[in-house]
């Protein structure tokens, strides 16, 4: 068994790995070639990424991202197969030795990674739910938006700027959200799969009030990676609006299966929004925290 850095020439095998992991949560494979690849080129592969290979198969996967100045978003892919051999240790250690000072960040879906973060001292911080709807089944109701409002396709080398204050200012309150700055913002538009058509903007005649951002998912499917409406415009019904337009979409695109992830905790009660429009929680998963360097000592000594 050796244990490396991730290249670019791994993304076939990571195919197979994550396709496996996929079928053994979820029954189905769902993340893409260009998913894999967003997260390679997210990570500093030759300093922070680590692959496991057992007769010339690999087994698992691990990187880190940075958000910020001290969080550090991370993953842990272990081929179900090569569960319960000390891999995800070997990993871990390898992740917190090359942290110096700041919080790991990782998503736990099943009791056995739950018992291997906590094995290795991370704590859980929340519960977030996966909801899902199926459209051929759904009944998508219709919305009628008020005078001078509209909903429209973002515009590439247009909406940039208005778009990533809306949501800076949309998501600003929510747990562990990070600002960014434009630049990095607009990198999101640049990644392998985005489609500008899967991004819808809500506006009162130029100023936009909310958003919804779709992706392609696999075949038949498609995920809301974020849904937002800015405080000015809320408890407006504008959040049913937005998933309705969304639902139509994305139906209208052969892909009636549509799902995302949500804050079980969610201030704003986006949960009960979501059941309202017809989804159903179909997962859920855990977010496993720890304390890296100085933060950690000043965090024992508090």
């Amino acid at each position: 068994m050796n244990i490396r850095n991730a290249t670019m020439n791994d993304l076939p095998a990571l195919q197979q790995l994550l396709g496996d992991y996929d079928r053994s949560i979820y029954g189905q494979v769902e993340t893409t070639k260009a998913d894999i690849l967003n997260i390679l080129q997210a990570i500093e592969i030759e300093r922070f990424s680590w692959v496991v290979v057992e007769e010339e198969r690999l087994i698992a996967f691990s990187g880190i991202t940075q958000k910020g100045n001290s969080e550090f978003p991370s993953i842990l892919i272990v081929h179900p197969e090569a569960q319960n051999r000390g891999i995800e240790s070997d990993l871990l250690n390898s992740m917190v030795s090359s942290v110096e000072e700041g919080t790991l960040i990782f998503s736990s879906n099943t009791p056995y990674e739950h018992a291997q973060f906590e094995g290795m001292g991370f704590e859980a911080i929340r519960y977030w739910f996966r909801m899902e709807i199926d459209l051929q089944e759904a009944v998508i109701g219709q919305y009628h938006l008020p005078p001078n409002f509209a909903i429209e396709s973002f515009k590439v080398g247009q909406d940039e700027s208005d778009t990533y204050l809306a949501f800076e200012d949309a998501f600003q309150t929510h747990f562990g959200y990070t600002s960014s700055s434009l630049e990095s913002f607009v990198k999101r538009t640049e990644r392998e799969g985005f489609d500008a058509n899967n991004w819808l903007l809500l506006k009162e005649g130029e100023e936009i009030a909310g958003f919804i951002f779709c992706q392609k998912s696999v075949e038949g499917q498609a995920e809301i990676t974020h849904v937002g409406v800015r405080p000015k415009w809320r408890k407006k019904g504008f959040g049913k609006v937005l998933l309705n337009e969304a639902f139509l979409l994305q139906k209208n695109n052969g892909r009636p299966k549509v799902y995302l992830n949500v804050d079980s905790n969610n201030p704003s009660g986006a949960v009960q929004l979501y059941e309202d429009m017809g989804m159903k929680m179909s997962s859920h998963f855990v977010r496993y925290d720890r304390i890296i360097g100085k933060k950690q000592s000043e965090t024992l000594g508090s």
